[in-house]
């Protein structure tokens, strides 16, 4: 094997040299240098790195209350089918149809007694017999649906005689004039005197019933009026 200038032989194998260049004057091994960053960089990297982290635990929990809503919608569509299969197995209440205002009003007052009096306060309370006065039915449809239902049961405490028990009634003559001596309301025709009681209380405009006291000790309805509203 014939050497060359500069370089070296090795063997690698039987009867085999490798020639290898040998180290120049001056040249020596040097190490790779780790990367350094500088600080500004490394703080930058830390914070992108919080926030990947921030933004993993944010994407976990949406996960998480996405599926808790859709096993809640899962949970409320079977409810819902439930619910239609058995409102198209119940048959629908039937629509009455009442003669007049008249038949409407007694019919209101009678399920109301029915729904607020126990079988002994029924046998107490019976309803008794109640005149519907021409302005009644109207002064009643007109209000809110929650006025009306506080409306019937005055009415209920008039028809079965309770007026003058319940206190929060607050029962008193109806009088021509603002003071307690100012002369009760009477009508002429047939000397029934007009009982004004609360439908509610402590609410502004709060409504009020009249009603006129026979003399024979029955009752007529006249109107469901606002607090303000002195008319018989």
């Amino acid at each position: 094997m014939v050497l060359t200038p500069g370089t070296s032989a090795v063997t690698t194998h039987p009867g085999l040299r490798e020639l290898r260049p040998l180290p120049g004057p001056g040249l020596r091994h040097v190490p790779p240098r780790p990367v350094q960053l500088d600080q500004p960089l490394r703080d930058r990297t830390d914070e992108l790195q919080e926030q990947l982290r921030r933004l993993d635990v944010e994407n976990t929990t949406l996960h998480r209350r996405l599926a808790q809503a859709q096993e809640d919608l899962k949970r409320l569509r079977s409810r819902l089918r439930a619910e239609s299969r058995r409102d198209e197995d119940e048959p629908a209440e039937p629509v009455i149809v009442f003669t007049d205002d008249e038949e409407w009003v007694r019919h209101e007052i009678t399920m109301t007694w029915l729904r607020r009096f126990s079988p002994a306060d029924r046998v107490s309370y019976p309803l008794q017999a109640v005149t519907i006065g021409r302005d009644f039915a109207e002064s009643i449809r007109t209000l809110p649906a929650p006025l009306r239902t506080k409306a019937w049961r005055c009415a209920v405490d008039v028809a079965a005689g309770r007026w003058r028990e319940v206190q929060a009634r607050s029962a008193h003559p109806l009088r021509v004039g603002p003071t307690a001596q100012a002369t009760e309301v009477v009508r002429p025709s047939d000397g029934a005197r007009c009982i004004r009681l609360n439908v509610e209380s402590q609410t502004p405009a709060a409504r009020r019933m009249h009603f006129w006291l026979l003399a024979d000790g029955g009752v007529e309805l006249s109107r469901v009026v606002a607090h303000d509203d002195m008319r018989p």
